[in-house]
């Protein structure tokens, strides 16, 4: 399961890596599909907390699996 978890943390931070790219990435791991999702700093209200950050700037990743049955 370990092993699994280092492989989840690099997709989302190859994900982010790519970001200028596209805000979602698709990668096989074994019988699952893995996406990842960026999110964005899209308002300008977000500014008052993430205040080191510019608009469009990425805050997160969701990260999440699917597989076929």
């Amino acid at each position: 399961r370990a092993a699994k978890e280092v492989l989840v943390k690099r997709f989302a931070t190859k994900a982010l890596k790519l970001q200028g790219t596209s805000d979602y990435s698709f990668q096989k791991m074994d019988a699952w599909d893995l996406h990842a999702k960026i999110f964005r700093l899209s308002k300008k209200e977000c500014l008052k907390c993430h205040t080191k950050n510019k608009l469009n700037d990425p805050v997160a990743v969701f990260v999440f699996a699917t597989r076929l049955k």
